[in-house]
């Protein structure tokens, strides 16, 4: 507290003289050509920068006659129209002067620009915590409430630490930062980067798989477009939703935007390609055709994606193998298979040099911070010293009165909370004693009721067990022929079911029903060490009677390899290498 105060008097009276400086120099100086024609540039920088850079070349030939102030200015508006050029910043010095200067002698509107210049640099050397640090330098500079704020700038600001916070995978800060340029975008009575701003957020929402706030935003967006006559930035937003929708699998909503999109756009040529940058498109349209089953139109589009080498090919490669695989083309699941696996290998070595690049930029910025705290702090003690050391004096003087009346006053407040914590913690120990006393009576009492609980279930578990082996063998066949799970297997292997292989519960249920029914079976086959897990199904089904067709639905093969594996299993069981008498074999069981 007293250091920030002796800071604040201190800047307070270094800027009352400066101040008075300033007046002197503008006074004496006859810069007023100067300034009017840097005002010329400042007006039309933002619509036309070259033009800007031009005028300004043509004044650096009076850069030797230019008051300081003038030439402070020259150079941020030079470096302003460079940046909205597009220019590629590698050094940090020319910033950084501005920075310095404009933190004293700036309007607040100077101060955001330089301080943004100043990130704009170090955004562009890869050091996003700087650039971070920076950027929001700049907008504590400004004046929002001033009725000559620059929120163009302010809007393009917030945009750049969106950007950035992309960059670093901090979705929700990155949120935060696109309604910030949503808002300042209106305050500029911009209305289309209003709405572009509430667009943007869709992605970030996209990534944290949040469905409801990215529809949301989606539909604002697109009302809002729609309101002020921009029917295709309507259509426009409508990527991220469809994508989100088909890896949900609501492949009709999915087709609504995805027609409103390709048509209303203005993005798809005759011949229905995107324009360029934005054909990752095509991956949505090869997974809802793969959704709908319509295979030959979602190969189409998943190799229409492979030119463009997005993601690696990965989405392209791992909708190639979905394709193949619904084809039960087994050549090529395996092909596309490796090729995926390798684009995601890829793809994560890229995104763990990545987190590395970050967490060593991170390193970089904590120590830069830590010297330029040290070097400031050093330079501060020397203008107090040199400056400001009697007003100094009264102020460490008063601060010292103030410091000590406080300090007693926490001592008495610390130590009636002491003493109240203390009470607190004696009675909290007291009922933790009580609470732990009744604890071990119910866990005890739980305890018994469980052993009880057990002994009565294995009770009755005996007692069906008796009555299951009073049942003749062949009536228990029939029930376990005729129960729900057999059944369901069946009408699999015919086809009608047409949602795939059997799951792992589904052959756990099935292997159930056979303990259930036939308990010999199961433990004489299904607890063989000697059986692969496909060959107990095998046998479960052979004892069934299923015939081959079936079994090599069920278990994805062909029948071939069905009748391989039957005399596979019938030496293994029975030594007998012949496939037609296992279905016998197993009934003696």
């Amino acid at each position: 507290m007293f250091c920030r105060a002796k800071m604040e008097l201190n800047n307070n009276m270094k800027n009352w003289i400066i101040g008075g400086l300033l007046l002197f120099i503008v006074g004496c100086s006859s810069d007023s050509k100067y300034s009017t024609e840097l005002e010329e540039v400042r007006a039309g920088l933002n619509d036309n920068p070259s033009m800007a850079l031009s005028k300004l070349d043509s004044l650096k030939a009076c850069w030797g006659t230019m008051p300081k102030n003038i030439q402070m200015r020259w150079q941020l508006l030079q470096l302003s129209a460079q940046n909205k050029c597009d220019t590629v910043f590698r050094s940090d010095s020319v910033q950084q002067v501005l920075v310095d200067y404009f933190e004293c002698q700036g309007t607040p509107n100077e101060r955001m620009y330089a301080n943004y210049l100043l990130g704009r640099v170090y955004s562009d050397m890869g050091e996003a915590p700087q650039a971070l640090k920076w950027f929001q330098k700049a907008v504590e500079s400004a004046d929002t409430t001033d009725t000559d704020c620059d929120y163009y700038t302010l809007c393009g600001i917030y945009g750049q630490i969106a950007r950035t916070f992309d960059q670093q995978n901090l979705y929700y800060e990155e949120i935060e930062a696109w309604e910030s340029f949503s808002h300042f975008a209106l305050k500029d009575s911009d209305t289309y980067n209003y709405i572009r701003g509430i667009e943007f957020q869709e992605i970030p929402y996209f990534c944290l798989d949040d469905t409801f706030n990215l529809m949301k935003t989606t539909e604002k967006a697109r009302q809002l477009y729609l309101k002020n006559g921009w029917k295709e930035s309507a259509a426009s937003v409508y990527p991220p939703a469809i994508l989100l929708m088909l890896q949900d699998g609501q492949y009709q909503r999915a087709h609504d935007m995805m027609q409103v999109f390709e048509h209303e756009s203005g993005l798809f040529d005759a011949s229905g390609n995107i324009s360029s940058g934005r054909e990752h498109y095509y991956n949505s349209k090869g997974l809802y055709y793969l959704g709908v089953h319509q295979l030959d139109s979602a190969e189409y589009y998943f190799r229409k994606l492979i030119p463009f080498e997005i993601n690696r090919n990965y989405d392209a490669y791992d909708g190639l193998h979905a394709v193949y695989r619904a084809q039960r083309d087994v050549d090529s699941v395996m092909k596309y298979a490796a090729l995926s696996e390798q684009a995601l290998d890829s793809i994560q070595k890229d995104d763990q040099a990545d987190a590395l690049a970050i967490a060593h930029s991170l390193y970089n910025y904590s120590r830069m911070e830590r010297m330029m705290e040290q070097e400031n702090f050093k330079t501060q003690q020397m203008k107090w010293r040199n400056t400001l050391a009697m007003i100094a004096g009264l102020v460490v003087l008063l601060l010292v009165v103030l410091r000590y009346r406080k300090y007693k006053k926490t001592k008495e407040n610390e130590l009636k909370t002491l003493s109240k914590d203390y009470q607190d913690k004696v009675e909290r120990l007291e009922q933790a004693r009580r609470d732990l006393v009744l604890l071990e009576e119910d866990k005890n009492r739980l305890a018994e009721e469980r052993r009880d609980e057990i002994r009565r279930l294995q009770e009755e578990i005996d007692r069906y067990k008796e009555l299951y082996e009073r049942v003749p063998i062949h009536e228990r066949e029939m029930s376990l022929a005729k129960s729900p799970i057999v059944n369901k297997f069946h009408e699999r292997g015919k086809g009608k079911l047409n949602i795939g292989l059997p799951s792992d519960n589904d052959w756990i249920k099935l292997g159930s029903a056979y303990h259930e029914q036939l308990p010999s079976f199961y433990t004489s086959i299904l607890q063989d060490a000697r059986l692969s897990d496909e060959e107990k199904h095998l046998c479960m089904l052979c004892r069934l009677n299923f015939h081959n067709g079936e079994i090599a639905v069920l278990l994805d093969k062909s029948p071939q390899s069905v009748s391989n594996m039957k005399s596979a299993v019938n030496d293994k069981l029975f030594g007998m290498k012949t496939a037609g008498e296992l279905n016998a074999n197993l009934k003696r069981l």
